[in-house]
């Protein structure tokens, strides 16, 4: 009792421990009070231990942490763990311990980690009807425009588009209705300032008078919708352009047909892709039946821009493949077979590694009957017979010679000829000659052709 006193007044408490039989020759009753502890009392300990458990019983390995402990034949030896209430009740009953709880690793992925159960997410609640709604709102845009060109020497008061365009916004600013942002469309004597309103009391109004601040400039109700109708009327598609054809020789290809007044080009792969606008739209009519357009003596296809997709897919519908083409051959070699097949078009595609031309053609008709009638007619270009093949066909084609079945290593077109050397590319003595006496405008000379190779 005396110890435990002083273990009071000097702050230090007994851990607690489970219920343990007591040890042999500890019995209470037996030798002096402040020797013996209480049944469920551990052994005093001094102030340097005062963290450290005092246990009778042997620590567990932490390197053996995953292993069950042994079962004791005295039941009363250790009072049982208590069991983790935590527990995940998903776990299987089956070969578990004590041990096997979310706060001791396990091996397994799911095993003694608890189910996390969310609340089920809300469903999301129908839009409403549009149609029932009593207030029927939405944005609308009021454009008005105005062509500079009309007034002489408007430009000359301004630098550039944005001068222009910022006036134009401080004069409008006054209605509350204002777009705060006008823009310029087009390029010299089309070109135009573009501006647009919130509402259309304020749009009439700004457009009654000329602009004194804009010198007399004035606004006229503009439907830019219907100038995107109009231009699209007028645009031509086209397709499957070299890269190496220029935008000039697309102008001056086209001209043909009409006024070209813009064309835009954009990159396609291998290919690109032009939109060429004329000034009418009668010159449409004549693309109608024309599906092909011939440029350097390559093929580009074309097709109105206001076409449906159904209309684009019929062009793409009866293709059929001609191979076994000479190294070299474009779509113009290939004219006279097109006009005696009834072809609509031929297009010869490029290879992805060098860019030549490949040794097969896709030829495009009009109506299966055509490409039928036109697949049992025998054709030849420079005297090499040609064959047709379905264009799944073209995997097993080879890529040097378009024969079915060759091999492209040992293809005989990829075999360069034998060219006899020439004169001085052995005799020393003619190309001292040449470089002494042929003038340096010669093109051998000019190319270098003459000098002498090196030894190694």
């Amino acid at each position: 009792m005396t110890n435990r006193r002083n273990n009071k007044a000097s702050g230090i408490s007994a851990p607690k421990r489970p219920a343990q039989s007591l040890p042999s020759g500890n019995v209470q009753g037996q030798g002096s009070s402040a020797s013996t502890p209480g049944p469920t009392s551990q052994p005093s300990t001094d102030n340097s231990a005062k963290h450290t458990r005092v246990s009778s019983e042997p620590v567990m390995d932490q390197d053996n942490i995953l292993t069950p402990p042994a079962s004791q034949d005295n039941a009363s030896t250790s009072s049982p763990l208590p069991v983790d209430t935590n527990a995940s009740p998903s776990a299987p009953d089956s070969g578990t311990s004590l041990d096997d709880s979310q706060h001791f690793p396990s091996n397994s992925v799911d095993k003694g980690k608890s189910v996390e159960i969310l609340p089920p997410e809300p469903e999301r609640a129908a839009s409403p009807n549009v149609s029932t709604a009593t207030i029927q709102s939405s944005l609308l845009h009021f454009y008005a425009a105005a062509a500079p060109s009309t007034i002489e020497g408007f430009w000359t008061h301004y630098k550039t588009n944005r001068e222009a365009c910022d006036v134009t916004d401080r004069e409008f600013s006054s209605f509350s209705s204002y777009g705060s942002k006008a823009t310029t469309q087009g390029s010299g004597d089309d070109k135009i300032i573009i501006v647009y309103f919130r509402s259309k009391p304020d749009m009439e109004k700004a457009i009654t008078a000329p602009i004194t601040s804009l010198h007399d400039l004035q606004f006229h109700k503009h439907d830019p919708f219907a100038k995107k109708v109009d231009e699209q009327l007028r645009t031509l598609v086209v397709t499957d352009i070299p890269l190496f054809v220029t935008d000039a020789q697309l102008k001056s290809t086209f001209s043909r047909y009409g006024i070209v007044t813009h064309c835009c080009t954009c990159l396609l792969k291998l290919y690109r892709t032009a939109y060429i606008v004329f000034n009418s739209a009668t010159a449409m009519d004549q693309f109608e039946n024309t599906w092909a357009v011939l440029c350097t003596g390559h093929c580009l296809r074309v097709c109105p821009a206001s076409h449906s997709s159904d209309q684009r897919a019929i062009r793409r519908a009866h293709v059929v493949l001609l191979a076994g083409l000479p190294h070299g051959s474009v779509t113009t070699d290939l004219s006279e077979i097109a006009k005696e097949i009834f072809a609509k078009s031929v297009n010869i595609p490029f290879s992805y590694n060098s860019y030549n031309p490949k040794p097969d053609a896709y030829v495009h008709f009009s109506s299966a009957a055509t490409k039928e009638s036109a697949m049992g007619i025998t054709c030849a270009l420079k005297s090499i017979g040609l064959t047709w093949h379905k264009p799944t066909e073209v995997s097993s084609l080879c890529h040097r010679c378009g024969r079915l079945g060759s091999n492209p290593d040992r293809c005989a077109s990829s075999r360069a000829p034998q060219r006899p050397s020439r004169p001085w590319s052995s005799n020393d003595k003619l190309r001292e000659l040449y470089n002494k006496h042929l003038p340096p405008s010669h093109p051998a000379k000019r190319h270098n052709h003459f000098a002498r190779p090196d030894n190694s």
